[in-house]
């Protein structure tokens, strides 16, 4: 893993990411047009993406206010009017003999190539936020039917005991199992309409306004396409950003060495005093003896080696969670496939005919209960698990940078 960072570093290095491309393409196939839609509409009208592109905005402003030049030229009037009248008009213009423009341009743009890759990063945050929104809510409703099912079985099944202790038929230990299943059935099934409720705020608070009714169905799951996790890295809005602005540092440094060099000033004078006409040449450059600006330039130094360094760790950060994403998502998929492949009896039929078999007394009460709550138990695994399968698939979308591609993300210019 040291050398694949390695790699990856030298990777990155080489590449200086001059690349504005955002998604690399792979056989993966996209989102149903519902669900594409559904997560376009909602990213369109939130807040986060309207500061962020207004963020972004701003930084295209700025390119174009460091394109313009250094100094104005200034205009000097004088009048005096004593034993003598004296009138004169100077016009002066700083030069900027360092060219520090065209350094300030080149950090304003790799400025606002950071603030472009964090628009998309945010974008790809809010997509993905939305979307698992949208897999905790439908696997919620499945596991709230499922502990609905346990509720009515065990609801059942204690009236049934209460009847035949009355009877005499059961005692009160197993009175008291019954009750006491059907107590953690109704804390279940509780703690199942909690995380239901959660889920509907966490898609609501992204898109609000929206009829459940209308929001999309869980995809298909499908296999990872073979990719190249040094190319999808190198690529994630984050990394660049990163490297953009430590890119941006390291001009700084130019740009702080160019001003500890003074820039020249030329003036043009003509006038009068008394009779006499004036025409005059100025020459004035500042004299740096006092402050020579060095700090300023080991200020800029370090600042770039702080950025690069954070830099460095984003890419490893990206890299690994690609790699760890990919791996979570093939066990999950896996074991789904399998459980699919068990074809299993549903939970109405195997508890009607466990139940058939204690009323038959060939289970005990702590038998019965033993074998339910194992089949309840077993298809809360299996809720579960398509849960988790889901979110590792996500998980892998939003490391690898695909989630544009899934989702057809608009990407900016």
């Amino acid at each position: 893993m040291f050398f694949a960072h390695q790699r990856l570093c030298l990777l990155l290095s080489s590449l200086l990411f001059c690349s504005s491309t955002y998604a690399v393409r792979n056989s993966i196939d996209p989102s149903s047009p519902a669900l594409a839609a559904f997560v376009n509409n909602a990213i369109a009208t939130n807040p986060r993406m309207i500061a962020a592109r207004a963020r972004y905005e701003a930084s295209r402003s700025s390119v174009l206010a460091a394109s313009k030049p250094s100094f104005n030229p200034e205009l000097s009037l004088d009048a005096d009017n004593g034993e003598t009248q004296d009138r004169s008009v100077s016009l002066s213009q700083t030069i900027d003999w360092r060219n520090a423009r065209e350094t300030r341009t080149s950090i304003a743009e790799m400025q606002s190539a950071a603030e472009k890759a964090t628009f998309i990063a945010t974008q790809r945050s809010l997509a993905s936020e939305l979307v698992l929104g949208l897999i905790r809510y439908r696997i919620g409703i499945a596991r709230r039917k499922l502990t609905d099912q346990g509720v009515k079985v065990m609801s059942d099944f204690a009236a049934l005991a209460k009847q035949r202790f009355d009877q005499g038929d059961l005692n009160q230990v197993e009175l008291s199992v019954a009750s006491l299943a059907y107590f953690e059935a109704r804390v279940a099934d509780a703690d199942a309409q909690v995380q239901v409720k959660k889920a509907i705020q966490q898609v609501a608070y992204i898109h609000p306004n929206v009829s459940r009714t209308q929001w999309p169905i869980l995809e298909s799951l499908q296999g990872l396409p073979a990719v190249q996790t040094e190319s999808l890295a190198v690529q994630i809005p984050t990394v660049i950003a990163a490297q953009r602005r430590a890119n941006a540092a390291l001009a700084t440094i130019e740009l702080r060495k160019r001003e500890t060099k003074s820039n020249p000033t030329l003036s043009l004078l003509a006038g009068k005093e008394g009779d006499e006409d004036l025409v005059g040449f100025g020459f004035s450059i500042p004299l740096y003896f006092r402050n020579n600006f060095t700090h300023e330039v080991d200020a800029a130094t370090h600042e770039f080696k702080s950025a690069q360094q954070l830099a460095d760790d984003e890419l490893r950060r990206v890299f690994t969670q690609i790699e760890t994403s990919s791996e979570t998502y093939l066990l999950y998929y896996s074991a789904w496939k399998e459980w699919e492949g068990t074809g299993l009896e549903d939970v109405d039929t195997q508890t009607a005919q466990l139940q058939a078999l204690w009323e038959a007394g060939e289970l005990s009460t702590s038998e019965f209960l033993l074998q339910v709550q194992q089949t309840l138990d077993t298809r809360a695994t299996a809720v579960s698990l398509k849960q988790d399968v889901f979110e590792a698939w996500l998980a892998w979308l939003s490391a690898s940078g695909l989630i544009d591609q899934w989702l057809q993300l608009e990407i900016p210019q």
